[in-house]
């Protein structure tokens, strides 16, 4: 498949995906993460004809996704806040008794 073929394809594919649910996709806002075995110059042209920023990791729910496997590390703070949650709660219900 040519390069001009998947960027038709990509393109062709948001299009009818707004159609088919209503919502529409705001290329300005979006971003897209790349392997890295993706050429400099396909991921330029492939910005340039979606409008879509390039980034190296993304955070989601405040986890770092990346090009990478998550690490216990990675998802640490989680774990910390779910801990001083249950904590909190447990404290409350010790001073009412």
């Amino acid at each position: 498949m040519q390069p001009g073929a998947i960027l038709n394809f990509s393109s062709k594919f948001f299009v009818d995906y707004c159609r088919w649910n209503g919502q529409y996709i705001k290329f300005k806002k979006s971003m897209i993460l790349f392997c890295k075995v993706v050429s400099k110059r396909r991921r330029r042209r492939f910005n340039k004809e979606l409008g879509l920023r390039n980034v190296y990791k993304i955070t989601y729910l405040g986890v770092n996704i990346g090009l990478r496997i998550i690490k216990a590390y990675d998802i640490q703070f989680i774990l910390d806040k779910a801990m001083h949650t249950l904590n909190t709660w447990a404290s409350r219900l010790l001073s009412l008794a």
